[in-house]
This record gives structure tokens, C-alpha cells and sequence, in this order.
């Protein structure tokens, strides 16, 4: 899979050095629909055509994850630009591939991930410095008009759930608004894929609703009183909306049951927007989060069949 992924991206770069970016979208999106059987998108009202956005994907799938949301966003008719960790500019060719695409280089300081990547070269002063440069770059292209992937949780991950988000993605938007008096929108995204590891397997994109981080925000008595709380909590908010876009479990055996329980019982196959929140009902009803009867009420809209024997 790791071989894959490094191959794709070894093309795409090759292909942007030769033919730019428009050439490089149409790789990404031809690469996308072959690798995978269907790609479906949802949501696609939410995110704005214009202006400055934050999407918000999760990280489940390493570059993969990276080469989807920006074909559907370029797809969409928007010019993304991304973060892109620090250690993929010390090659020369890519280091100067990813500027000309926009990417901001982010060196990470040691934090509570043990598989995250970590800049050990520079000092944590040079880090923060870094850092500063970082928004200060991220708020320039986003005071342009243009579109920011942000990836909150900080690190792609192999779990049952999503990691814990990361308030970078609310620094961003809080320290554009502060800086440029201009509202922005956030917008949460989730990626499921039914069996990642497959090659032509499904996958599902859904855009979340949106969060505006206006002046409102800024000037409230909560922010002035507390930055550092407020941005916490409208992380929080960020959150609980990608939980709801994303299949989450205590454990992998969960995934197992409920989707066990789906292939015996579903009468028809499910919209793959149906699918995932159908399954994540699945997933708390084993894990005795959701009642039998609420179970009940959810599969009946989808098939007369009764999943849960009265």
C-alpha cells in the first residue's frame, strides 16, 4: 500500500515539473477513478465556489486521502492549496514542485503522537519562527480568494475512530479574521472508504455543514476574555461535526459486527451516504450506544425489512 502511494505521488510530481498544474489535476483525477470502482460526493452545496474556505478532511489513508480532496475541490472549480510536512521540501525537485503548487511547508514540534513526524533539526525557537511564517503564508492565499486543505487531526492514522483534532485549523481561521477583518468559511469533510486496502474498491466523500468564523466571533466577550478556550471550543465544534460525516468505533471487531449484521439483513443495497450513517448506527447499537427501537426507525426508512427481530 506504502508502494502505492509513493508511486503516485513520484508521477504526479514528475508530471507537474513537465505540464503544470492543469495537466497535474487531470493525472490526479484519471489516477483517483482508477484506483478506485467509485468515488462518490456528497454535500457539494456546502462548500462555497468562491472566496476564502478551510476544508477539513480526515486522514485515514496517508496520500491517497491528499490526491482525493484535491481532484474533487480542483473538480469543483477551485484552486486548493494544502500544508505539506517539512521533510518533503528537502528533496530539491519536489521542494520546488510544492512551492509552485502552494504548498506551505510545516515543521511539527514533539506532541502527544508517537508515529508523528517531527522537524529534530531545528530548535523548538525555529519551529515557532516557522510557525509564524506558516499562518502568516496560509493567510495570504486565503485573503486571495483561494481554498486551504487542512488536515486537522494532524497525521494520517490506521484506527477504528478519528484522532483527536488539533486547533490549527481554528488558529488559522480565528488569526485570518483578526488579521483581514473577512469572514471564513470552515468546512468539515469526511472520507469513508469501505475497504481501503483494495484496489477498485468504493469510497465516499461528504461535505459537512459549514462553520463561519466571522468578526462576530472575534470581538464576542468569550474570545477577547479567552482566546485560547474559545478556539478550543469551536475546535470542539469542528469535531463533532467530522464525527458525524466519518464511521467511528471503540475497536475494529465493532466495524466487523455491524457490518456483518448489514450484508445479512439490508434488503437492498444502501446509497453510500446511507451506507456509512446506517453502519455507524450499526456500530453504537453494538456498542450499546443507540437503543434497538432507534435502530429500528433508521433501517425503516431505508427497507421495509426489520433489521432487529421485535
Amino acid at each position: 500500500m506504502v508502494v502505492v502511494h509513493v508511486l503516485l505521488l513520484t508521477a504526479a510530481l514528475a508530471i507537474v515539473a513537465l505540464y503544470g498544474y492543469t495537466m497535474f489535476s487531470y493525472f490526479l483525477r484519471f489516477a483517483c477513478h482508477l484506483y478506485f470502482r467509485r468515488i462518490t460526493v456528497h454535500g457539494v452545496n456546502n462548500l462555497p465556489r468562491e472566496g476564502p474556505v478551510v476544508v477539513c478532511p480526515n486522514h485515514p489513508n496517508m496520500m491517497i486521502d491528499v490526491l482525493l480532496v484535491l481532484t474533487q475541490c480542483t473538480h469543483m472549480g477551485r484552486n486548493p492549496y494544502a500544508w505539506a510536512k517539512a521533510s518533503m521540501f528537502k528533496n530539491p525537485v519536489a521542494g520546488r514542485i510544492l512551492r509552485a503548487l502552494g504548498a506551505v511547508p510545516v515543521y511539527r514540534p514533539p506532541g502527544k503522537l508517537a508515529n508523528q513526524d517531527v522537524d529534530s533539526e531545528k530548535t523548538p525557537e525555529e519551529i515557532a519562527a516557522a510557525t509564524r511564517h506558516m499562518f502568516e503564508d496560509t493567510w495570504k492565499v486565503l485573503h486571495l480568494g483561494h481554498l486551504v486543505v487542512l488536515f486537522p487531526e494532524g497525521t494520517s492514522y490506521t484506527l477504528p475512530h478519528m484522532l483527536e483534532l488539533r486547533t490549527g485549523v481554528m488558529r488559522v481561521a480565528t488569526g485570518f479574521v483578526k488579521a483581514y477583518d473577512t469572514p471564513i468559511t470552515v468546512v468539515p469533510l469526511g472520507l469513508t472508504y469501505f475497504n481501503k486496502d483494495r484496489f477498485r474498491s468504493e469510497v465516499s466523500l461528504e461535505f459537512g455543514e459549514p462553520i463561519i468564523v466571522d468578526q462576530a466571533v472575534i470581538h464576542s466577550d468569550a474570545f477577547s476574555t479567552d482566546e485560547r478556550s474559545e478556539v478550543k471550543r469551536l475546535t470542539e465544534q469542528l469535531q463533532v461535526d467530522k464525527i458525524y460525516l466519518t464511521l467511528n468505533a471503540h475497536n475494529f471487531e465493532s466495524f466487523r459486527v455491524a457490518r456483518t449484521i448489514r450484508r445479512l439483513y439490508c434488503a437492498k443495497p444502501l446509497h453510500p451516504k446511507d451506507d456509512v450513517h446506517f453502519t455507524q448506527q450499526l456500530v453504537d447499537l453494538v456498542e450499546g450506544k443507540l437503543t434497538t427501537k432507534e435502530t429500528e426507525t433508521v433501517y425503516d426508512h431505508h427497507s421495509p425489512m426489520t433489521i432487529i427481530p421485535r
